[in-house]
């Protein structure tokens, strides 16, 4: 049981922490669950652990740890679940999607020079930067490192992304216009993105 108890403290702790905090806390999540679930494994090599009510203590939280090993593996609650759910929930305690949305549309509606747009690093969609002047104060309280334009949706339709992460991880929050759709292109290259659709034109874009 101890070893639930402290994963699901880390499980909370990666949610609470943010990247990169959150793989120190996913480490210690699958170790702590990893060497419980051995102790239980052993523990039941003893008769006494083999009786009632031991055996069902026994049984139940061998079940919690493997149920938690998978939610936190392929389940909902893996790396990119948690953090999805973070920056949803950082976006709630801003002021909300509406507003951000609201925000996201008034900024594509600005006219913008076609010579300040700059190739990304596939050289196929074209970016512009938003200036940090142009940011609204929830999207500052977001904090992400960089804030632009992109044609991220179906027919070419534009969205505002703010971007997230470093090495070998990276995502957006991507806002369009309400009925804004994923283009399909995105996913041909990485193949391991994923998209977390909030709500109708919003969406968290885990790109590599």
């Amino acid at each position: 049981m101890l070893a639930l108890i402290v994963a699901v403290a880390c499980t909370a702790g990666a949610v609470i922490m943010g990247y990169p905090s959150w793989c120190f806390f996913f480490l210690v999540t699958g170790v702590t669950l990893f060497l419980g679930g051995l102790a239980v494994l052993l523990g039941l090599r003893h008769k006494v652990n083999r009786r009632p009510p031991r055996l069902w203590l026994n049984l139940a939280a061998l079940t919690g740890i493997i149920a938690l090993l998978y939610m936190l593996t392929i389940g909902p609650f893996n790396g990119t679940g948690l953090l999805n759910l973070r920056m949803r929930g950082l976006v709630a305690l801003t002021g909300g999607q509406g507003r951000l949305q609201s925000w996201a549309v008034e900024v594509l509606a600005q006219p913008r020079d076609a010579e300040d747009g700059r190739s990304s690093i596939e050289e196929t969609f074209t970016q512009w930067d938003v200036p940090r002047s142009s940011w609204s104060g929830q999207v500052r309280r977001l904090g992400p490192k960089r804030v632009f334009i992109q044609r991220v949706f179906q027919d070419g339709q534009e969205g505002v992304l703010l971007a997230y992460g470093s090495g070998f991880l990276h995502w957006y929050i991507v806002i369009g216009p309400p009925g804004s759709v994923p283009d399909p292109k995105l996913d041909e290259h990485p193949t391991d993105s994923d998209w977390f659709r909030w709500s109708d034109g919003v969406y968290c874009w885990f790109a590599d």
